[in-house]
Formats: C-alpha cells, structure tokens, sequence
C-alpha cells in the first residue's frame, strides 16, 4: 500500500512539473511572439516615415538598406504566415535567431531618424 501512495506522490509531481515546464515554454513563446511582432511594427513605422522624408540622404538610405537585410527573414516569415503556409520549424528557429540583428538595425536607423 505504501508503495502505491509513494508511486502515486511521484506520478503527481512528475506530471505538475510538465505541466509547469508547457506553462512556461508557452509564456516563452508568447514573449518571443511578441518581440517579433514589435519589431516588425517598428520597421514598418521607419518604413513610413523615410517615404515622407522631403529629400533623399545616403546615410538614411544605407541604414534602411542594412535594416531590411536584417530583418530579411522575420519579414519572409511575416509574408508566409499571411499566406496562410507552414513554416518549418527549422526556418522559424532561423528567424528567432536573426530577431537581435533586426533589433539592432532597427535601433541604429531609428538613432538616425531620431524616432523613439
């Protein structure tokens, strides 16, 4: 009978500690989910304002070009999900680890543009 209670303590705590672990990697994957959608806003807003700059300026211009390398992928993911196609697992681990490039290119664009 013992043995029974004590199995059953374990097959409990093993079973609250997945469950806790899938709470978490959830939570990771909305925040991850939510960087990527910010960072994508942000782009687009930069995006906006130098098409209404009233003249053209070659540091500005390097910095969207450098900017849109960077964030090449996030926007490829972007485009896929709107058309509704799947994306493996693969490709979308190489757009979470190309988000901090993407960051980075947005912050020196938005610096330039002086945007915050």
């Amino acid at each position: 009978m013992r043995k029974k209670i004590l199995f059953s303590l374990v097959l409990i705590l093993a079973v609250l500690n997945n469950a806790c672990s899938l709470v978490e990697a959830v939570t990771h994957r909305q925040a991850l989910s939510d960087y990527a959608e910010e960072l994508f806003r942000r782009q687009n807003e930069l995006t906006t304002i130098i098409m209404m700059l009233p003249e053209e300026d070659d540091v500005v211009y390097q910095a969207e070009m450098d900017m849109h390398a960077a964030c090449k992928l996030l926007n490829d993911y972007a485009r896929l999900t709107m058309e509704g196609k799947n994306t493996g697992i693969l490709f979308q681990r190489k757009v979470k680890n190309s988000l901090p490039a993407c960051d980075a290119a947005i912050q020196k664009l938005e610096a330039i543009l002086d945007v915050q």
